[in-house]
């Protein structure tokens, strides 16, 4: 048996000592941290030149901006402690979650072992991603479709659009995001080791009975910094993201352009033949 649990890919990518868990997360944070203010820097600069009339930026900018004035040296942004609390609290809120389902999905779908593994990839996630670009709110609904599907207990996706308030398209998005964070891999535990999953979900449910619980109060005053501090480049909106769509469109024409000057090209070519 404990040959077989090494060879699976929970052994080798994703078993942790504290320390080492720890240096991952302090490393993924401050990271996340520098990148994020980099963005916020560059949207706010962005902005004020948006709102001067006499910049390029303003000539420029075809579409409204609708993202919140920054100022960069006014933010706080979160610590990992913030961070480890806002995962822990949304965590705990996927059984929740998972029981405002019809009684039929709750009964059949919604086994022990598939909110374990939506709990377990939420955790996977946020070891290579910041809550400043991917709010939990969202992950959960996406790892708790996610795991129903990897545990054989398919929920059809008009089921999570009749309970959380997300798009199918946003949550099919997601769980592209969550499975190259995952490197595709599914597996959470030996499948051939049915109890040892239930021993698993025992220590689970004591690593949550150990923590201090995060209140509501205490979630949400962590959520309003957040919404300060965000990465603007994941908002549709943002004068970052708009500029980003204008390049791209203007390469895809610059492409469509070549593209047609040497079909253009090929047809003169091929009259010359037949003249």
């Amino acid at each position: 048996m404990k040959e077989l649990y090494t060879e699976t890919s929970q052994y080798r990518n994703w078993r942790f000592s504290k320390a080492k868990l720890r240096e991952t997360r302090d490393k993924n944070h401050i990271l996340a941290v520098e990148r994020v203010k980099k963005k916020v820097l560059e949207e706010s600069t962005l902005q004020k030149q948006i709102l001067d009339k006499s910049s390029p930026a303003y000539s420029e900018q075809t579409e409204s901006v609708d993202s919140p004035r920054l100022i960069p040296s006014e933010i706080e942004y979160l610590t990992l402690e913030d961070e480890l609390a806002l995962c822990n609290f949304y965590e705990t809120r996927i059984p929740l979650m998972a029981s405002r389902f019809p009684k039929e999905v709750i009964e059949n779908k919604f086994t022990d072992k598939v909110k374990a593994t939506a709990i377990t990839f939420v955790k996977r996630f946020y070891l290579r991603n910041t809550v400043m670009d991917y709010h939990p709110k969202e992950i959960i609904v996406t790892c708790l479709f996610l795991a129903a599907k990897v545990e054989h207990s398919f929920v059809a996706i008009e089921e999570f659009t009749k309970v959380v308030k997300l798009s199918k398209e946003t949550i099919f998005e997601l769980e592209l995001v969550v499975s190259r964070s995952l490197r595709y891999e599914y597996s959470s535990d030996p499948k051939e080791k049915v109890n040892e999953l239930y021993k698993m979900l025992d220590e689970i449910e004591n690593i949550i009975n150990s923590h201090v619980e995060i209140t509501i109060d205490q979630a949400k005053e962590i959520d309003a910094r957040l919404h300060k501090c965000k990465n603007p480049e994941k908002n549709p909106n943002s004068a970052i993201s708009k500029k980003r769509r204008r390049e791209k469109e203007e390469l895809e024409e610059i492409d469509r352009r070549k593209k047609k000057k040497l079909d253009d090209e090929y047809q003169k070519d091929i009259s010359k033949i037949f003249d």
